[in-house]
């Protein structure tokens, strides 16, 4: 749940923080936010189904969580560039295909993990974990930005992704 809470606090970053960013600092107008976050949409519906049926029958479903945990979090970095559309779609891209191996494969892991009498359980904590997220994340994201600026925000995001990164590492190796 911790590291699902880190790497959610990171992921929602996308939908609140980094628009106040591209419109502020990299002078981005809204349409073109609008056609970024649109890209992502139809990057996953083309590819997401195969994607994850391909990783689910491979059988490596906890390697590519952590695949994915690392593609969120290192597509933050890219902003600490001189600001484009294009490198922003770049870094849409790169956390686009995070999101697209991490959401479902880390969605499945705690009825994966649990026996059939708590899997309800299971999966209420986990989904207290992503509504702890949606409470927390804008309101620290947004503040944190304005007091230690964009750079640190950055790489406070890439830290946090990494520290998941660590505690789901742990759990693969536990679990295999």
């Amino acid at each position: 749940m911790v590291g699902t809470f880190f790497i959610g606090f990171v992921f929602i970053q996308w939908f609140h923080s980094l628009p106040v960013f591209l419109k502020s600092n990299w002078n981005l107008e809204e349409d073109a936010i609008g056609i970024l976050i649109g890209a992502s949409c139809w990057i996953i519906v083309v590819i997401e189904m195969p994607l994850i049926h391909s990783i689910e029958k491979a059988g490596k479903i906890r390697s590519y969580i952590l695949y994915g945990i690392f593609l969120i979090g290192s597509s933050y970095l890219l902003f600490l560039l001189t600001g484009s559309f294009w490198l922003a779609l770049i870094a849409i891209i790169i956390w686009t295909v995070g999101e697209i191996i991490f959401m479902p494969l880390n969605s499945a892991t705690p009825i994966n993990m649990s026996e059939k009498s708590n899997r309800g359980e299971y999966m209420s904590y986990f989904w207290m974990t992503w509504s702890a997220v949606n409470i927390v994340a804008p309101i620290v994201g947004l503040s944190f930005m304005d007091f230690f600026g964009y750079d640190a925000f950055w790489f406070f995001l890439f830290g946090l992704s990494m520290i998941s990164l660590g505690i789901n590492w742990v759990l693969n190796k536990r679990l295999n």
